[in-house]
C-alpha cells in the first residue's frame, strides 16, 4: 500500500538523516559517537515524529488532490 510505503521511506530517510548528522558531528566537531548521536536524536526524534504525524494525517487529502490534477 501507498502508506506503507511512505511510512518506510520516511523511517529510511530519517534513519540516513541521522547517521549522517553524527558523522558530521563526529567530523567537524571532533565529538565521540555517542555524544554526537545524542545531540542529533535530541531534536530529530521530536521533528520526526511531528512530521510522521502529519504525514499520516495529510495522506488522504494529497491523494483526493492528485486524482484531481490527474
Amino acid at each position: 500500500s501507498g502508506l506503507i510505503f511512505l511510512i518506510f521511506s520516511f523511517a529510511l530517510s530519517i534513519c540516513l538523516r541521522t547517521l549522517f548528522s553524527t558523522l558530521s558531528g563526529i567530523v567537524f566537531y571532533d565529538l565521540q559517537f555517542i555524544p554526537s548521536l545524542a545531540y542529533q536524536l535530541a531534536y530529530i526524534l521530536p521533528s520526526s515524529a511531528a512530521v510522521l504525524v502529519l504525514l499520516i494525517i495529510l495522506y488522504k487529502p494529497l491523494l483526493t488532490i492528485e486524482k484531481i490534477f490527474r
